[in-house]
């Protein structure tokens, strides 16, 4: 019987999946690891505490960068004082000035007194800054201490362990974090079939170590450069990877939808393998 149908027109593809997003974690902060808080395939959040490290020798830091703000608003008061007194002397030498009790030099040191004091407060008030400044820098530097996750994903890989030394330049990773909630699928395209390859096509595909199932994603990026080795087209998929079913690195096959036509008569295949069809 023949019957009108859709056919879905594609191209037939196979690629590997990597992780859309991953990142390895580093210390800025040089110590000693004193505590390691995951280990290897745990699911995390950002900002989860992954390492700490040694921070008494920079605790020590902090503790003279506060007393020097102590030492700091103390001389501030100190010369707020004798402003005070300076102030309070001029306009003294004022009211003399006026009754005739001092002369012109009394009066322009009682001036040159009171600027002199103001200045001072003004250094006072530039220390105190400068050793605030001290503090949240060393604050800062202690925070980095506690190694954190700076996105949501799963440890792929922990290279650390307490007593290891850490922070150095070029020092390998403590730990590698992989996102494996949305995958890219690497596929190569024939160049003759690129024209048909459009961003936003959706793709179907399978994979031998889940038998049976059936995956989808979407072309994200079509390279613009044919590969002169084999006249190929690199292409990107993004594929959601619902239950965190598929893994980085897994060979895949599928075909990418370029198309759909409908009304198409169709034959069963089973009515035509009887047939001697002539070769043209």
């Amino acid at each position: 019987k023949v019957k009108a149908s859709t056919v879905e027109e594609g191209i037939d593809m196979v690629g590997s999946l990597t992780f859309k997003f991953e990142t390895d974690v580093k210390s800025e902060y040089t110590g000693i690891v004193t505590d390691v808080y995951v280990t290897e395939w745990v699911r995390i959040k950002k900002g989860t505490p992954l390492a700490k490290l040694d921070t008494r020798e920079i605790e020590v830091v902090l503790q003279k960068a506060q007393t020097a703000v102590e030492v700091a608003k103390a001389n501030l008061l100190q010369m707020e004082v004798a402003a005070n007194r300076a102030n309070r002397e001029y306009e003294r030498l004022l009211n003399l000035k006026e009754a005739g009790l001092v002369t012109q030099q009394n009066l322009d040191d009682g001036l040159t007194e009171k600027e002199a004091a103001a200045a001072r407060i003004a250094a006072a008030k530039g220390q105190i800054k400068a050793a605030e400044d001290e503090v949240l820098y060393v604050r800062t530097k202690l925070s980095k201490s506690l190694i954190t996750a700076p996105v949501d994903g799963i440890v792929s890989h922990r290279n650390v362990n307490i007593g290891d030394f850490v922070g150095e330049m070029g020092a390998k990773p403590m730990f590698k974090i992989v996102d494996d909630r949305f995958l890219d699928l690497i596929i190569t395209v024939p160049s003759g079939e690129m024209g048909a390859v459009k961003v936003g096509q959706p793709l179907l595909f399978s994979t031998d170590a889940l038998p049976g199932k059936i995956f989808s994603g979407k072309v994200r990026f079509i390279n613009p450069g044919v590969n002169e080795a084999d006249r190929s087209v690199k292409v990107t998929a993004e594929v959601e990877n619902v239950n965190q079913q598929l893994k980085g690195g897994l060979f895949v096959k599928g075909r990418i939808l370029t198309g759909k036509r409908s009304g198409v008569l169709k034959v069963p295949r089973s009515a035509l393998l009887t047939w001697d069809v002539p070769e043209k």
